[in-house]
Formats: structure tokens, sequence, C-alpha cells
């Protein structure tokens, strides 16, 4: 099996396959930028060739370099040139270019005390090609299918998180009307509508601005702060 056949068998000639399978060599690339690619890898698209600069995608690792980095993402093909033998008759070896695809990934930084760095796939399937016809074991990292499905995991509990966080939020908004309500109404002499969630807009800081003008002049019982901050 020569180099081109090799690196369609293990990779499928797939650019993400092979950035995730080389991430060791990768991260310590991007480091040598500042750019900590274990919290940017998910926001890079490989596939595709692009560069990514957005401070929200691409993290750092220092915080001065912060706003300052992004990652170019191209995609080459290497020309391995495989020989094969002619015919029998005819004798001699015919030659023929195989298209081999790679990624290679720039590391940029523009802070002062920064530096560029990059990364290139062709090294590191030309070693380990070496490794196979040696006999050696090939270790990889985990799959990019593995590591998509964690990361989309954690995006997913970070949401939920975020939804028992706002959640948390209206109820104690909903109890500070339904005390603002009740003392209103023993101030006015007469009740007020039950507040819940359905009837309370979306918008709180409007009602309460409403609330607190209908207030206006009113003296509040001294139980009244006590049963707003319940």
């Amino acid at each position: 099996m020569d180099f081109a056949e090799f690196v369609e068998k293990e990779y499928n000639n797939d650019p993400v396959k092979m950035v995730d399978a080389f991430e060791p060599e990768v991260a310590e690339a991007a480091a040598e930028a500042s750019v900590c690619w274990d919290s940017s890898r998910e926001n890079i698209p490989i596939r595709h060739g692009e560069k990514v600069s957005t401070a929200k995608f691409v993290k750092s690792l220092n915080s001065n370099h912060y706003g300052r980095l992004y990652v170019n993402v191209a995609l080459y093909e290497y020309d391995f040139k495989r020989k094969r033998k002619k015919s029998v008759f005819s004798g001699g070896l015919d030659e023929e270019v195989i298209k081999v695809p790679f990624p290679f990934l720039y590391f940029g930084n523009f802070s002062n005390s920064g530096q560029c760095s990059s990364w290139s796939a062709l090294n590191c399937l030309w070693e380990e090609y070496k490794k196979y016809q040696a006999g050696q074991s090939i270790k990889r990292s985990r799959n990019s299918t593995e590591k998509l499905r964690a990361a989309e995991e954690k995006k997913r509990q970070i949401a939920e998180e975020r939804k028992l966080e706002q959640l948390e939020v209206s109820e104690k908004d909903l109890r500070w009307m339904k005390n603002l309500t009740k003392v209103t109404g023993e101030c006015l002499g007469h009740e007020t509508p039950d507040m819940t969630l359905e009837y309370i807009d979306p918008n709180l800081e409007r009602i309460k601005a409403a609330f607190n003008k209908t207030l206006s002049g009113i003296t509040l019982p001294d139980f009244g702060e006590q049963l707003i901050n319940e």
C-alpha cells in the first residue's frame, strides 16, 4: 500500500479526520500563538477552509491576546507520483500523479508580544505512513464524531442550566409582584388581581415601574417592605 492509498484508507481523504487524529500536534502548534485549540476546535470549519478571527470563536490562552487571534484553514493537494510496472512486453514504469488532499492551519496573533505558528497535516501523514511501513502501532486521538457529540452535549447542558437560572429569576419576580399587589390592595382598600406567570408581561421592569407609579404618594404600612423582600 503506497502513501496515497494509505491516506485514503485511513482517513478517506477527509481533512476533518486528519485534524482530529493529530489533535495533540495541532494543539501544540496553536499554543505557540496563544490559541486554546481545545476551546476553539468546534468553532473552526475545517472541511471547506476559511479564516476565523472572531474572539467569540478563537479562544486565547493569554488574556492579553484576547481578540487578537485568528485561525486560517487552507486545503492543499500533494502530488504523489505513483509508479507502476508496465506490461511485460513493453517494460519500464508507468507514472501516475495522485492528488492527496491535506489541511494546513495557520495560527495568527496580532498582539505585539505574540507570535504566529502553523501546522500541516502532510508532515504528520508521512510520519504515520513510515510507522505503518515499519510495522509500528499507530495511536490516534478520538475521532471527530465523538468530539462533536461531546461538544454538542456540553452546549445542551449549558443551555439547560441557563433555562433553570432564567426560571429562578422569573419565580423571584413573580413573588415580588404578588407581594406588591397585596400591599397595593391593602393601601388602596380593595383587592387587586392575582399575578400569575401568564398574566405578567415578559417586560417585568416596565410592570414594576407602573406599580411604582401607582404607589406614588401612598405610604406603605410597616410590613410592606418585609412582604416585598420575601
